[in-house]
């Protein structure tokens, strides 16, 4: 089914916080440039946003067979970080602010921590 319709724009300055559709972190209220999509979507309304490091990830999160969205956190493993844990696996994440935090299953130890911008640097500031 998929898609009945939807609309792509990049706002040009939030007026409140939002969550991102992939990592599920807090865009704030002000911040520049986020994309946003909505529309039907197998018969249920969808509004989604994305922060600027998913936005430009997102090639990564999206299957390329039916547009679906694929597991954030695999996405990251398996795909996007996969050299740098490749001696640590198995792995989990979690969000800590600008950090994607990723620990040992085995120690439960932090691996790997990581600095993707919720705001790209570049956006921070800009009016």
């Amino acid at each position: 089914m998929g898609w009945e319709f939807c609309t792509v724009r990049n706002i040009k300055k939030t007026r409140k916080e939002h969550r991102c559709e992939f990592c599920g972190r807090t865009i704030p209220a002000g911040s520049p440039k986020i994309l946003n999509w909505s529309g039907m979507y197998e018969g249920t309304f969808q509004n989604s946003y994305a922060c600027h490091w998913c936005q430009d990830h997102q090639k990564h999160f999206i299957s390329e067979w039916n547009n679906e969205i694929l597991d954030f956190w695999d996405s990251l493993k398996e795909d996007v970080f996969w050299k740098e844990l490749e001696s640590y696996k198995p792995v989990y994440g979690k969000t800590d602010g600008d950090y994607f935090v990723l620990y040992s299953y085995e120690t439960d130890k932090e691996v790997l921590r990581i600095k993707c911008p919720i705001i790209r640097e570049s956006e921070v500031g800009e009016e």
